[in-house]
Order: C-alpha cells, then structure tokens, then sequence
C-alpha cells in the first residue's frame, strides 16, 4: 500500500490517542499537552517552510521528524503520515515534491488544530 493511500485512510485527529492521555493523566495534561502542540507547532512548520524554501535536505528531513513526533503525540495520524512522506523524500536526498507536501502538511495542521480547540474545549 503506498504512503499516499495510507495517508488518505487516516483520521484527522485520533481521538483514541487523546483518550489514552486523559485515562493516564487527568483531563489537565490533556489541557496542557493540545496546549504546547498548539503553541509548537506553527513554529515547527515555519522551520520546515524555511527549510524547504532554503532547499536544506537535512534541514528538511530534520523538521518534518521533529513535527511528526509532535503530530503522533496528540493524535494527529494524518498530519504524521504528510511529515513522514515529506521526511523520507528528504532523507533520500530530494525534494521533488516537497512545496506540495509542505501544502498538505499545512493543510493538516488547520484541520488538527481546529479539532484540538473542540477537544480542549469539552475536557473543561
């Protein structure tokens, strides 16, 4: 199965994730945890923007792991999934593709972020 037909079967958000958290933690980190992703990663994003502009592959590669890490933290399977394919095309050495996948990865990102409001909003 290739990456973009995985990505395309993906949740938005798995709400699995956040569920496990909040069984684990408390409804407070849960607060805390969409906070910190809230806050990180536009700024992690920036840098793989910056990164793919510049046409740095290890910058690149770099970025979009540490943006996935932080997408697979919350839940964000989809997003994860854009930055793994952005990640391993970097890792190859090219970009071919990289301002469309960047697209995509920032695409997620609204949608994650969107559904992250709503569940930060029913934990209080």
């Amino acid at each position: 199965m290739s990456a973009t037909h995985t990505y395309a079967l993906l949740p938005v958000l798995d709400r699995c994730v956040l569920d496990e958290l909040r069984e684990a933690a408390g409804d407070e980190m849960i607060d805390e945890v969409i906070h910190v992703f809230l806050e990180d990663a536009p700024m992690r994003l920036t840098a793989l923007g910056a990164a793919v502009g510049d046409g740095i592959v290890e910058a690149v590669a770099r970025e979009a792991h540490g943006l996935k890490g932080s997408a697979l933290g919350v839940g964000a399977s989809r997003m994860a999934q854009a930055c793994e394919m952005l990640e391993h095309t970097a890792r190859a050495g090219s970009l071919e593709d990289s301002s469309p996948r960047l697209q995509l990865v920032t695409r997620e990102l609204e949608a994650v972020s969107k559904e992250l409001h709503d569940a930060r909003g029913r934990t209080a």
